[in-house]
């Protein structure tokens, strides 16, 4: 057996203004053995410079923030959602009601207290499964790019309504982070229901021109690895350096942030997302038979 102890000590007191301060870190592992003796590992200790983020990062997210707000607006004039029918938006709903379930209620409550306890099974995202699976599955029936930012919207503002997240309109840019990759990647693969002409920079499109745009073909394991790789990058690249950072005033290492949550997190929603393109396909083909 193993134990793990830990001291972090800082000036008791520090000057009125100060703008940084140094703390230091000290580690001792204590390993157990049947025989009843220990061994006690100090580990050399760490010095920490904790400093204020400079004011000019809240300045600048603030500012994308509001410009996300706009960008929204004038793709809503151009048109944009205007491609999303009403069973495309109904699906969507569901779909991401679906992922709040899982996250909130099943996930939370039964499944990551248990399995985040196997080592580096959070890092590679492992309980991230059925979530994707979802995603893909959106993607998948609704076949038009911005599904997965819209169903990525969709699960934060109901998480916010329903009190799972504190209602704070700026994390909305949070959803669309993630998925402006991946939408991206369905708008120019080509193969999304789409005229010649981009639909969403039409006011209207007419019928004919809808009868003869391009079909949608099946995602194939290369978009699903693209899809969920790029969709757990953003996700953890923004929130470990933007999001955070500006909301709670935290601070991470780049080392920290990149090898240990961004890569690994990428590469299991990537695995997942090439794992769900044959389930989402039999999802599909059960949905368009009732």
């Amino acid at each position: 057996a193993y134990d793990v102890r830990w001291r972090m000590s800082a000036p008791e007191e520090l000057p009125s203004g100060v703008k940084q301060a140094t703390i230091r870190l000290t580690i001792k592992i204590i390993l157990y053995f049947p025989d009843g003796n220990k061994t006690e590992i100090p580990l050399p200790p760490k010095e920490i410079n904790v400093v204020p983020p400079p004011v000019m990062n809240y300045i600048i997210v603030t500012a994308l923030v509001a410009a996300g707000f706009v960008v929204l607006v004038v793709i809503g004039y151009l048109g944009f959602f205007r491609m999303f029918t009403t069973t495309d938006l109904v699906t969507i709903a569901i779909i991401s009601a679906m992922q709040a379930i899982w996250v909130h209620i099943i996930g939370r409550l039964l499944v990551f207290p248990v399995l985040n306890r196997v080592p580096l099974t959070y890092n590679f995202a492992v309980g991230d499964f059925p979530y994707i699976l979802l995603l893909i599955t959106a993607v998948m029936i609704v076949r038009k790019p911005g599904t997965v930012s819209l169903t990525l919207f969709v699960y934060n503002l109901s998480s916010q309504i329903m009190g799972f997240y504190s209602f704070n309109p700026a994390w909305w840019s949070y959803p669309i982070a993630e998925g402006i990759v991946p939408d991206l990647w369905i708008l120019f693969r080509g193969d999304a229901i789409l005229t010649d002409k981009l639909l969403f920079l039409k006011r209207k499109i007419p019928l004919e021109e809808l009868e003869t745009a391009r079909p949608f073909k099946p995602l194939k394991y290369l978009d699903g690895f693209i899809i969920g790789f790029t969709r757990g990058f953003t996700m953890q690249y923004t929130l470990y350096i933007v999001f955070l950072p500006y909301f709670y005033r935290i601070s991470y290492s780049m080392g920290y942030v990149f090898y240990w949550m961004v890569i690994p997190w990428s590469i299991g929603n990537a695995i997942e997302a090439i794992i769900s393109i044959p389930i989402a396909e039999e999802i599909k083909r059960s949905v368009e038979t009732l």
